[in-house]
């Protein structure tokens, strides 16, 4: 046997070994546990069991193996390219196991867990080293020629698209949408459209109940927007002084929504046209907008995230744009814009445009003045809203407990696992704060919001401090507890398990529309969906629902998938030296980490919507020629 057959050899055992790894990790149940017994016959009791599905899976993965080393056999191996593979890699299969246990809330076996891991681990490593080779390898700017000049009707559509692109996408979208609006119509309600309908005409509603307002008959207040509030009022007075139906009202607010979601989108893809993006995946992005299950099922729901993710969008590209020193003031003005727009809509907003300019004026020293300028009137117009308007007009801002959900949960967990441990002072200083006695009762694992209902909006600023002392003092004598605390209410960010995001349904939808008639029952409020619409509506929602839970289209729900999708993206800018593109995707992780400030699991998709409505253009701008020759150091080559 020659010396190139055992070297052969060699590399189908360890192709084989690798998949069998991942086999093992795979297939182990991580909750096998028994209170006696050997250890070592446990881990085989819980690895075994025969499956046709494992010798199908042994055999894919170990054509898979030997695929990837084939692809990667010229790859530098040093130590950044590692660990930026290897880092993202760990993380994903620590998440696969630690969300899993956390999903079925069980303990999990420890010799067990490093098993999955391993496997997750050796997988994850080499998928995401040919994906980043790949990406590395393919243009997304390449010629386009070859598809506009075709005279079939793809071939004129997408000459279209290349040089008519705004009308074309936005034409394109509406259309298709139209079906969609018409059996939405007048509108998708939530829990939240009852108190902002209702704040609008100044009835009591939720918010203003427990807030402690500045004036009694002021009912409007920051919880929600109040811009986005005034606005859905507007939407209701003109539909009901001009049209005499509250049903047009709430459509005037849906449709203008949808019609300025349309409009950014339409602008993004012509931004991406005008970067040299390719064509078929300018085409292929308008398609996520139109087909993707929560872009469409947010287009006509009264929420403001919609605005919020459109706002976000824009800012990501005007800081492409400024990057890139076109010389032009229209970067600018959409930075102030979608800057204002940004904080007008969310209440944090301004928290995120701060820290961008932050840096962006590290990063851009050339251009300082003009960017420190456009924060400088972004965060007037704040003050403006927030520290002029609001009080004139004696609008109570929002509560400080949206702030405040995560030390909340952990408290609550705390007295509820060691309650017995909690001293005098420490129920003291939590009493002041939180109501003591029920907040064990109250609490849920993966929802914030039955704890942090009980914050004594009569706080004080030393009653938090005392709080805080308490709760580190807690901290320190159970880590363990604050840290499980934490992972239950966000897991499902990082884990791509069985639950999905779920979406905002007609049924759901229609009750809503009940609490609003009761609520505003005086003005005779009458906000409905048409008989004939009940029918269709069924119909096409079990439709879309049933064909994105199919696999792989069923990414399209998972929260998880748009988090990975980010967090990879930052690793593979770190690979290839590309920091500056770092920059335009930072409104996503700025809107990631607030959400993780929030009082609900990743279930809970509109926390994510603006990092799914921004990630395809972002990241593909980011992969456009204008970052191809970027060094370490951010300088751009001629």
């Amino acid at each position: 046997m020659c010396m190139e057959d055992n070297v052969e050899i060699k590399k189908h055992m360890l192709y084989f070994l690798l998949a069998y790894i991942t086999l093992l990790g795979l297939k182990i149940d991580i909750f096998y546990l028994e209170p006696e017994g050997n250890a070592i016959v446990q881990l085989l009791d819980a690895a075994s069991g025969f499956s046709m599905n494992d010798i199908i899976m042994l055999t894919g993965m170990t054509f898979f193996y030997k695929f990837s080393f084939a692809y990667l056999k010229n790859s530098v191996l040093n130590f950044r390219n590692t660990a930026c593979v290897a880092g993202p890699a760990f993380l994903f299969a620590v998440f696969m196991v630690s969300g899993r246990a956390f999903a079925y809330n069980a303990a999990v076996h420890p010799i067990c867990a490093i098993v999955a891991i391993g496997g997750y681990f050796v997988i994850f490593f080499a998928g995401i080293a040919i994906l980043y080779k790949w990406m590395e390898g393919f243009d997304i700017c390449d010629e386009n020629a070859q598809i506009i000049k075709q005279e079939s009707f793809v071939g004129k559509y997408m000459r279209c698209l290349y040089k008519h692109t705004f009308i074309t996408v936005f034409a394109t979208i509406f259309i298709l949408y139209i079906p969609y609006m018409a059996i939405s119509y007048p509108a998708i309600h939530m829990g939240d459209t009852c108190n902002q309908l209702a704040q609008g005409y100044n009835f009591p509603e939720g918010t203003s109940g427990y807030l402690k307002l500045i004036d009694e008959n002021v009912r409007l207040n920051g919880h929600h927007p109040i811009l986005h509030t005034l606005y859905l009022h507007l939407c209701m007075v003109i539909g009901d002084k001009v049209f005499g139906s509250y049903n047009v009202g709430i459509f005037l607010a849906s449709i203008t929504q949808a019609l300025c979601m349309i409009s950014v989108i339409s602008y993004a893809l012509s931004i991406m046209v005008k970067a040299g993006v390719r064509i078929w995946l300018v085409f292929l992005t308008m398609l996520y907008f139109v087909l993707s299950p929560r872009i469409q099922n947010y287009m006509f729901l009264i929420t403001k995230d919609v605005f919020t993710a459109c706002a976000l969008l824009v800012l990501g590209i005007s800081i492409w744009q400024i990057q890139r020193g076109t010389g032009k003031k229209t970067p600018y003005l959409s930075y102030i814009i979608s800057g204002i727009c940004l904080g007008f809509f969310r209440n944090d907003g301004k928290y995120t445009v701060l820290v961008c300019a932050v840096f962006l004026l590290i990063a851009e020293r050339e251009k300082w003045k003009k960017i420190a300028a456009c924060t400088v009137v972004v965060m007037a117009f704040m003050m403006l809203l927030f520290q002029v308007i609001m009080p004139a007009f004696k609008i109570t801002p929002s509560s400080r407990r949206e702030a405040l959900s995560l030390p909340f949960q952990q408290t609550a967990r705390y007295i509820r696992d060691f309650g017995d441990e909690v001293t005098p002072a420490e129920k003291e200083a939590i009493s002041r704060v939180l109501e003591y006695d029920v907040l064990a009762e109250k609490y849920v694992p993966d929802n914030g919001d039955f704890v942090k209902e009980n914050y004594n909006e009569e706080a004080s600023a030393s009653d938090l401090k005392a709080y805080f002392k308490a709760w580190w003092g807690m901290l320190k004598k159970h880590p363990e507890v604050y840290i499980k605390a934490a992972m239950n209410n966000y897991y499902n960010y990082f884990y791509p398990g069985e639950e999905l995001a779920q979406a905002y349904t007609y049924e759901q939808s229609a009750i809503f529309m009940t609490y609003v008639n009761d609520a505003l029952n005086e003005i005779d409020m009458s906000i409905h969906y048409p008989e004939w619409s009940h029918r269709y509506q069924q119909v096409y929602e079990t439709l879309r629902e049933k064909l994105f839970a199919l696999p792989l289209l069923s990414l399209l729900r998972c929260s998880a998938f748009y988090v990975w999708t980010l967090i990879l993206w930052f690793f593979y800018l770190l690979k290839t030296k590309k920091l500056r593109a770092v920059l335009p995707a930072l409104p996503m992780a700025l809107s990631l980490a607030i959400a993780l400030l929030a009082s609900r699991n990743g279930d809970y998709f509109r926390y994510l919507y603006g990092i799914a409505f921004s990630l395809p253009v972002i990241l593909l701008l980011g992969q456009a020629r204008g970052y191809n020759t970027i060094d370490t150091y951010g300088k751009m080559e001629a």
